[in-house]
């Protein structure tokens, strides 16, 4: 199968793996074999995707393979994005195949150290594969015949029928979590459980809009134009979408930083950044000390630390990046309430950014302060 005539010369295989992590192994595996191996992963960089992408443009791919990637998705929507990709990448004379591992086949899905898991028994994912395909076998292996293979010939080219009823929201139907999968119900709900569900979805689909509307419309934060700031202190109290993506954030395995003392959100772009802020509680007007930009799409990160003195960014007003029930909050408001009065605000905001612009206009407005009171004039 390595080579394949086209009636007049041999050429090798090319075989699309959705879902195929960050290793090497299968692809080299293949690559023994005469087989090219397209690898389509969120793990991978925008680089890759690209490449894959247009090498599908310029020839499809003669299989499809798509292993324990169905049973991880939580919703119907989402798994028939990924078996439409496997569809339309692959030529009509090919196979795709679909593994699927039905861990309890109790059918209730539950997250796990690994993720989410449907726990379905496989023969439910059929009725969503034969809407991109005709010509399906099924084939049991594995410990207790628990691995379950769909070899899926004849590619449709438009699918057949309504997206079968999603089976997680059957199973738990009188659950938050399933009710806010639904609908979205409360987005702005706490429940982390819900938001690892959602983001999850996000993450599968490549559309970050639920986080953006969830960030954009809490009213914790310091909102900015494009941006959102939280302090570290109010991660229970932020939608469990957010919640979910500063904990999938914080396990990429490039991530490290000093301490994270603030979460910053992009409103337009699928990107935040966990900046370390040491002296937040203890600094009126904080500077930053480092941080990590972080690609949410691609898991992408960077390590940026930023040398201390006057071109150092600072904070104002950081009440507002903390709860209104925290008990430093009151003396905070009132400390950016006096500045407000003596004018210290009356500038651009990109003038007074820096360590030593912020100063030398307090100076200017003849502006001193002591901790986190204004010294009278």
């Amino acid at each position: 199968m390595a080579d394949i005539d086209n009636g007049r010369r041999s050429r090798r295989c090319v075989n699309l793996d959705i879902g195929g992590g960050k290793y090497e192994v299968a692809t080299d595996f293949l690559r023994e074999h005469g087989v090219d191996n397209l690898v389509d992963d969120p793990s991978r960089n925008a680089a890759n995707r690209r490449n894959v992408a247009d090498r599908l443009s310029r020839r499809l791919a003669d299989t499809v393979t798509c292993a324990n990637v169905l049973n991880v998705i939580p919703t119907a929507r989402v798994r028939q994005l990924v078996i439409e990709k496997a569809a339309c990448s692959l030529a009509p004379w090919g196979t795709a195949g679909f593994q699927m591992y039905d861990k309890s086949r109790d059918g209730l899905g539950e997250e796990t150290t690994d993720g989410w898991q449907e726990n379905r028994v496989a023969e439910s994912y059929e009725p969503e594969i034969a809407r991109w395909f005709s010509g399906i076998s099924v084939r049991r292996c594995g410990a207790n015949g628990r691995v379950t293979v769909y070899l899926c010939n004849g590619p449709r080219k438009e699918p057949v029928g309504d997206v079968p009823a999603d089976g997680l929201v059957k199973q738990l139907s009188n659950s938050r979590a399933a009710h806010r999968m639904t609908d979205h119900g409360d987005l702005m709900s706490t429940d982390i459980e819900a938001g690892r569900l959602l983001f999850a979805e996000a993450l599968a689909a490549g559309d970050f809009s639920l986080l953006y509307q969830a960030v954009d419309e809490t009213s914790l934060g310091k909102h900015t134009q494009g941006s959102v700031y939280f302090h570290a202190s109010t991660l229970d109290h932020l939608p469990g979408i957010a919640q979910a993506a500063i904990e999938h954030a914080m396990a990429l395995p490039n991530f490290h930083i000093r301490s994270v003392d603030v979460f910053k959100f992009s409103l337009s772009a699928p990107k935040m950044s966990l900046l370390s802020y040491p002296y937040f509680w203890s600094e009126p007007f904080p500077s930053i000390w480092s941080s990590c930009p972080i690609d949410l799409s691609t898991g992408k990160v960077k390590h940026l630390n930023f040398k201390q003195g006057d071109t150092t960014a600072i904070i104002h007003r950081k009440e507002e990046m903390i709860l209104p029930s925290h008990p430093r909050h009151a003396g905070y408001e009132r400390f950016t309430t006096a500045l407000e009065d003596r004018g210290a605000f009356d500038v651009d905001t990109n003038k007074i950014g820096h360590y030593g612009q912020w100063h030398a206009w307090l100076k200017k407005k003849r502006i001193k302060y002591h901790g986190h009171k204004v010294v009278s004039r």
